[in-house]
């Protein structure tokens, strides 16, 4: 048979192939950060400082989830997109109840560790407690995490299935109602302890309604206990260490760079960096979950990669990472007016620059997203990690020695993170996987 040369247009189609649920998969995206964005300011007014920054620590540690969970989540959708990829259906139930319990032990051994951590600080240094609820925002926050990445790993199932749409619309519903409770319980009782309460309840309902449509899609009996030796799934295990190590660079990319902040430049400017970090880290989350389509897709096409199957591959990585810059330049032509509409006038005239230098490390990164979940399909998670790791070290050692030129330089050190991942793309030359 001729080969056919692949035309511009159609090699972008291929990007967005499926477009309904990969519009579906970056709403879920992009709806979560608005409203909590559209919140902030709300809670603030309703909590005041020191209830609503107790509530920023509770949202900083459920951020946490993939490390204290061992990346069960994510490990999970991996997995599960293999198994269906190769219509190997009769080991998706014990695939999910690994994910599911190995996300619950691992939360649940985190939590006391982090719990052992603080006591022994505390009694070393005696660090005083002033908030009177303390243990019982501390239970509480615990339990959402674990709701949290329970709810994630059922999410993994459905979207391993391709249901991208009805997973998204159950994350969107709850969000609403969410926020909702949330909000009410801000104003009517004016605590934190009230606002993680009622998004513990919220977090309950929404893993039984996501378990419901997980037992409908995988059409079978499916009970997470008893376990029995013979059903545990360890090629799980290996998928969530390199996972967890993925998570552990992304935390080094995002996370690291404001301890770094606040330690070498102060509360006010962390403050500053923070606000631009969120328009940033906005750009790239929604195309990453729109993207997340992709995994699937590869998962199916490497079960019988030929030469004209890493073509394809490599024209849905370039002609998708260069879609993926639109949404940055977009946002880079408006920044100026988002930052004076969203904080004010002063803020965008003295932090413009910041905010630039941070979306530009953004954007470079977001060209890799199509590459990354094309690699993860096939079965490429040990150079993704590795890379990961060494560009997020990377980006801090290099923050380090920017810092000295100031904050806007200490942000360009982000950009490096880009060009290290995508080395990956040296694995699309190996034809079998």
């Amino acid at each position: 048979m001729l080969h056919k040369k692949i035309s511009f247009p159609d090699s972008f189609r291929l990007f967005f192939l499926r477009a309904k649920k990969a519009g579906w998969a970056a709403s879920e995206g992009f709806v979560s950060p608005i409203l909590q964005l559209a919140l902030t300011p709300f809670l603030l007014h309703e909590l005041g400082k020191f209830e609503f920054g107790t509530w920023v620590l509770v949202l900083t540690f459920w951020s946490l989830g993939p490390l204290l969970s061992f990346a069960a989540a994510a490990a999970t959708f991996n997995r599960l997109s293999e198994q269906v990829a190769g219509n190997n259906e009769k080991s998706v139930v014990d695939t999910l109840r690994t994910g599911a319990l190995l996300g619950i032990f691992a939360t649940l051994s985190s939590g006391v560790v982090v719990a052992i951590i603080y006591a022994i600080y505390a009694f070393q240094y005696g660090v005083a407690v002033e908030y009177k609820f303390l243990s019982t925002l501390i239970f509480l926050a615990g339990v959402a995490l674990l709701l949290q990445e329970l709810d994630g790993v059922f999410s993994s199932a459905l979207k391993a299935h391709s249901r991208f749409d009805l997973s998204a619309k159950i994350d969107i519903f709850f969000r609403v109602v969410w926020v909702g409770t949330v909000a009410l319980a801000a104003a009517g009782i004016g605590t934190a302890l009230a606002c993680v309460s009622c998004g513990v309840v919220v977090s309950i309902f929404k893993v039984v309604v996501r378990f419901i449509f997980v037992r409908k899609i995988i059409d079978c009996p499916f009970a997470l206990l008893p376990l029995p030796q013979r059903l545990w799934d360890k090629n799980l295990f290996v998928l969530a260490s390199w996972n967890w190590g993925q998570a552990v660079g992304g935390n080094l990319f995002n996370a690291a760079d404001k301890f770094l902040v606040g330690a070498l430049f102060g509360v006010e400017v962390l403050s500053s960096y923070a606000i631009c970090s969120q328009i940033a880290q906005f750009v790239h989350g929604v195309q990453a979950s729109a993207a997340q389509v992709l995994l699937p897709w590869a998962n199916k096409c490497w079960t019988s990669a030929t030469e004209d199957t890493l073509r394809k591959f490599h024209r849905v990585a370039f002609w998708g990472g260069v879609a993926c810059l639109a949404l940055p330049l977009a946002v880079a032509a408006a920044m100026p007016t988002v930052l004076g509409l969203w904080i004010g006038s002063d803020f965008a005239r003295d932090n413009v620059n910041l905010a630039y230098a941070l979306l530009l490390g953004y954007a470079l990164l977001s060209s890799n997203i199509p590459l990354h979940y094309i690699l993860l399909g096939g079965g490429g998670i040990k150079i993704l990690t590795t890379l990961n790791l060494i560009g997020g070290v990377a980006s801090i050692l290099i923050g380090f020695w920017l810092a000295g030129f100031g904050v806007t330089y200490f942000a360009l050190s982000k950009c490096i993170y880009s060009p290290v991942t995508l080395l990956a793309v040296t694995r699309l030359r190996i034809r079998n996987n």
